[in-house]
């Protein structure tokens, strides 16, 4: 099965720096990243998610690192393939319809929104209090939406 993953921003940031959530050194998000690419999930960004790919991907551009030239290589297939980066042009923040998650911390509701709008499968977040939400939210488990932590999002990635 093919997934679609909303990813918070601190995943890139994470990717971007090869730190875990804890800022100790850690590939994972950058695996993930490669991982969806290479195993054709999907992505889904809005404009203030996709401003946060597009940043990471300018940041590993204009360094010299030979070890970020797999990961580089790895973003610029999810951004240049439709198939694998769906990309919504708004931002997901008019909350008024989905009563059922008023209980999101108000500056990653706009994720859950997107993750119904568009089917996502799982919402990978390194934020505790954000995944405690989603995991306790009964609306989102309905709609079969799921939040992973990044190993366990990395897991499903290399899936086939």
């Amino acid at each position: 099965m093919k997934y679609k993953f909303v990813l918070d921003e601190n995943v890139f940031k994470h990717a971007l720096n090869r730190v875990d959530k804890y800022n100790k050194p850690d590939d994972s998000a950058m695996n993930l990243l490669r991982d969806i690419s290479n195993n054709c999930h999907r992505i889904i960004l809005d404009k203030k998610l996709n401003r946060v790919f597009i940043n990471v991907l300018e940041k590993l551009k204009s360094t010299k690192a030979e070890r970020n030239d797999r990961f580089l290589f790895a973003l610029m297939k999810i951004k240049i393939n439709g198939q694998k980066y769906l990309f919504q042009d708004y931002v997901a923040k008019d909350l008024e319809d989905f009563q059922g998650i008023e209980n999101m911390p108000d500056d990653d509701a706009f994720m859950a929104k997107l993750a119904i709008e568009e089917g996502a499968h799982y919402i990978v977040t390194s934020d505790e209090n954000f995944e405690t939400a989603i995991k306790n939210n009964d609306f989102l488990a309905c709609q079969k939406i799921f939040s992973l932590d990044v190993k366990e999002a990395l897991k499903k990635a290399k899936e086939n």
